[in-house]
């Protein structure tokens, strides 16, 4: 039995649109059902746990997922706030000691042991920015939950919140760090304060870099900085190809938004972003 898992947080309009082919592509490489769907109530979970078994379910009786109802009132950032319970539930309920925190909207390529990824993932330490301009307000934003010392090292150590990680990698997380981060937050107490942009790995990320237990390195390019309008792999698609593919090969991502050399993509078993229209 393996010590990783993965989950999504789901909501109606994207059953058919994403839900389906999350669980189905699962299904397609991986024969446990170490996958969790968290739903906003019970309803939705019904209704999903339905749709799947008239139409994943014909496929040789596959319906390998998992649910979580998420019972807390959902306030201003329903999909962190359904994430963080997800991982609370999993932490404290399951043997599970690492869970990757995905958004519906990818797809799972190949069968690959993750767990193992997931472990190096932790022990590396190590998250991958690029500058960005437009969302500095999401690293901003996610300041509020820190105190006025901690607050002075994460703006040191980002660059004055222009060094932008999100998604560069699938966000993983670790049983012992996690519990001891909603403590930091005080998070019974302040998880209404999330809004819209606070993103979840970001605010665990910075939890982790003020620890010590995690660095953050800067993505570069000819001793360059990138820049680009949010985090690096999510603008595959305005990259130089070839630049692109040698940081690939460096900081060897999960996942990407598009398939590039398969010799360069030993470490991708999901794509991110399949709704972009950018080709």
């Amino acid at each position: 039995m393996k010590d990783s898992c993965i989950i999504a947080p789901i909501h109606s309009p994207d059953f058919q649109r994403y839900g389906l082919d999350w669980v189905r592509t699962y299904d397609d490489y991986f024969e446990d059902n170490d996958i969790f769907l968290i739903f906003s109530n019970e309803g939705e979970r019904d209704n999903f746990e339905q749709l799947a078994s008239s139409t994943i379910g014909k496929r040789q009786n596959k319906n390998k997922y998992n649910s979580i109802v998420c019972e807390e009132p959902l306030l201003q950032s329903p999909i962190t706030q359904k994430k963080f319970y997800g991982l609370k539930h999993i932490f404290e309920n399951t043997q599970f000691k690492r869970v990757g925190v995905v958004d519906v909207d990818t797809i799972f390529l190949k069968n690959i042991d993750y767990d193992r990824m997931f472990e190096e993932s932790i022990s590396n330490g190590k998250i991958y920015a690029s500058h960005t301009g437009r969302f500095a307000f999401i690293n901003e934003s996610s300041l509020k939950f820190f105190n006025g010392e901690d607050q002075k090292i994460i703006k040191n150590l980002t660059q004055n919140s222009s060094l932008y990680f999100w998604f560069n990698d699938i966000p993983v997380y670790s049983r012992e760090h996690y519990l001891n981060f909603l403590k930091y937050i005080d998070y019974e107490n302040k998880i209404g304060l999330a809004q819209w942009h606070d993103f979840d790995f970001i605010m665990y990320a910075y939890y982790l870099l003020t620890q010590q237990i995690a660095e953050l390195v800067p993505i570069k390019i000819k001793d360059v900085i990138p820049t680009t309008i949010g985090s690096f792999i999510e603008n595959q698609h305005l990259t130089n190809p070839p630049h692109f593919e040698k940081i690939v090969r460096e900081i060897r991502p999960m996942w990407l938004k598009y398939e590039i050399n398969p010799s360069a993509m030993d470490s991708v078993f999901m794509r991110l972003h399949i709704h972009s229209p950018h080709k």
